[in-house]
């Protein structure tokens, strides 16, 4: 997690860092599910920490909040996220339509198990994602 004095510049690198070690899954499957971990337990911290009405804060279960700035961290992470899902998901179908009878490796459906497990849990919300006019500019 970044330190109270990270200075918010810098969200994008440490979450790109993160992204990366997710990117390693074939070679290093164990780094990739704790890289991918990581960034839905940011997503989900930054968006407790944004919205006091979220379940976390109203169970107490997030402490105040040492990050100058949250929703940034949130809007840098979210990007990221959403990438490696849709990635691990694209990557899944594509496996599973093109192998056919045969089943896929228990490590791939334990990945997207993760990933939908961790989907259901998160909300972010829609303000963190680039509208589609902001794309088009």
């Amino acid at each position: 997690m970044c330190a109270p004095y990270t200075p918010s510049y810098t969200y994008p690198y440490l979450v790109g860092v993160l992204d990366h070690l997710g990117s390693t899954g074939v070679d290093r499957p164990a780094l990739a599910r704790e890289a991918l971990g990581k960034l839905f337990e940011l997503c989900t911290l930054c968006t407790a920490l944004t919205d006091t009405q979220h379940p976390a804060c109203a169970l107490s279960q997030i402490p105040p909040t040492p990050y100058p700035n949250p929703t940034r961290l949130l809007a840098c992470s979210a990007p990221f996220l959403m990438g490696r899902v849709k990635g691990i998901l694209k990557r899944f179908v594509e496996d599973d339509t093109h192998t056919g009878q045969c089943p896929l490796p228990k490590q791939r459906l334990e990945e997207v198990s993760f990933v939908f497990a961790e989907l259901k849990k998160l909300n972010l919300p829609p303000s963190v994602f680039p509208t589609h006019t902001q794309h088009t500019q």
